[in-house]
């Protein structure tokens, strides 16, 4: 609803990835997420369209949303 940063960190936790470099793909741009992540260090955010193989090989954890997943298979 809101981009929250303590949000963005918890779900970090819940998923056993905060500490790492994260890259979460998304089916679209989302200002809420991607302001939430902003202020993490070592995380970010991508549209599933411009996702490529650096943005992949330079993160220690990659979070795909389902639709972003559907978006990826359709390529």
């Amino acid at each position: 609803e809101a981009p929250k940063t303590k949000d963005f960190v918890n779900f970090a936790k819940n998923l056993k990835v905060e500490g790492k470099k994260i890259l979460l793909v998304l089916p679209g741009q989302n200002k809420n997420v991607t302001l939430s992540a902003r202020n993490v260090p070592d995380a970010s955010t991508m549209a599933a369209s411009d996702l490529n193989t650096y943005a992949l090989m330079n993160s220690n954890a990659v979070i795909v949303t389902e639709s972003s997943l559907d978006f990826i298979n359709k390529l």
